[in-house]
């Protein structure tokens, strides 16, 4: 049985940043890494704008076969997790391989949550997730005329789907189960900008509904909504959300299957010799000392290096501000800190101490004890760095806005 010093469950960001730092301090040590993906590592990140036309894909991928090679990481291409014994440090391969290392991080990301639709007409329903996605989509649109889209969720996919659609000339429509888009971090200022833009460009917003029932009816897909709405798309977009990737393991999953691992401050498991990173990893902020799962890029690259680090016993807190940022249909739209979603007991605030409808500028924030935990914006740019400072000083927020609503 192959045996490992390190061994790395996950060949995304997180990943690939654990074992890049680990060869940074550690030159010897055996170190290996699983990927259930047939690419070495790529930029999600930079997806929507592949398939948009707007970088090449030599820009998308981030590693080769040399860079593994350079830097003494074994790495297992195309093959996936199927069984991992932590108490045993024993793992087993969807090829039959059994590995074994003295640390393991699992890095396993996660993936789109099951649709109960998708299997009726798969030529006409997309998620984004992957690379092979991603192609998929970037085919397909390339392939035909504009015709009619319906992007289904309430989250940055949706918008990054609505993106994309608008580029290729299609008519949009957006559906949206709740009451209002993303209403975890918004409310109705917030979204009234967005609905506004929208309808600007010409995408039609349907909330509080959900698909009912779908057919095929030839090239394209008629939809029908639980609230009797009869629509025809030939492009449906899925962005509903992640699974964590941790069916291998589940009874380390606080909500098995699709919850994530719990982690010390250090990214450590209960399990000793294990820590985890990236979206499977529930980590306590140490701003806002709340847990949670992160679900961004950059957050994802620092865990991964967190946790390197802690692999090579040189111990470190993991203590990074995240931040999601996008640009849409010419708005600026992201999250900063730990900007919910918070249960009601959570001790945990909301105002809105800048909105300015003229300037279609809006920044929500999210406060504890009456420090600011974290913050969403539309267009509030100006207000980034301030904030950032005050969740890294515990500052409230009449040290940063100067106007209120």
């Amino acid at each position: 049985m192959p045996s490992f010093e390190y061994l790395i469950i996950g060949g995304g960001i997180a990943g690939v940043s654990a074992a890049e730092t680990i060869r940074q301090k550690d030159k010897l040590g055996s170190l290996g890494l699983i990927s259930g993906e047939p690419h070495f590592l790529y930029s999600r990140v930079l997806l929507p704008e592949f398939i948009r036309g707007e970088v090449e894909l030599e820009k998308v991928m981030l590693r080769s076969a040399d860079d593994y090679k350079k830097n003494g990481i074994e790495i297992f291409l195309g093959e996936s997790v199927e069984n991992f014994d932590p108490a045993r440090m024993i793992l087993t391969t969807d090829k039959g391989r059994k590995l074994t290392a003295k640390k393991i991080l699992i890095s396993s990301g996660g993936r789109p949550k099951p649709w109960n639709f998708e299997t009726l007409s798969p030529e006409n329903i997309f998620r984004l997730q992957t690379l092979d996605d991603a192609l998929k989509i970037k085919k397909f649109l390339s392939g035909r005329s504009a015709g009619n889209a319906l992007v289904v969720g309430g989250g940055f996919m949706a918008l990054e789907f609505i993106e994309i659609l608008f580029k290729y000339g299609w008519s949009v429509k957006l559906l949206v189960a709740e009451k209002y888009f993303w209403p975890d971090y918004l409310d109705d200022a917030g979204f009234g900008i967005l609905s506004e833009l929208w309808a600007k460009n010409g995408v039609e917003t349907i909330t509080g509904d959900e698909v009912a029932e779908i057919k095929k009816d030839g090239h394209s897909v008629s939809v029908k909504t639980k609230k009797g709405k009869n629509l025809n798309a030939d492009f449906i977009g899925v962005g509903i959300g992640l699974d964590r990737n941790l069916k291998f393991s589940p009874h380390l999953a606080v909500k098995p299957p699709s919850g994530g691992v719990e982690v010390n401050e250090y990214l450590e498991t209960k399990f000793p010799s294990v820590w985890a990173a990236g979206d499977v990893a529930i980590y306590p902020d140490f701003f806002s000392g709340r847990r949670r799962s992160g679900g961004n890029w950059s957050g994802a690259f620092m865990q991964g290096r967190t946790a390197g680090l802690n692999m090579v016993s040189e111990k470190t807190i993991f203590k990074t501000i995240s931040a999601y940022s996008i640009s849409h249909l010419g708005q600026a739209v992201a999250l900063v800190g730990d900007a919910g979603p918070f249960s009601d007991d959570a001790n945990i605030k909301t105002s809105v101490p800048v909105f300015d409808k003229e300037k279609r500028e809006y920044v929500k924030i999210f406060k504890k004890d009456g420090q600011i935990a974290g913050a969403v914006m539309i267009n509030g740019q100006e207000f980034l760095g301030a904030t950032n400072q005050a969740i890294m000083n515990k500052w409230d927020a009449s040290n940063v806005f100067k106007k209120n609503t």
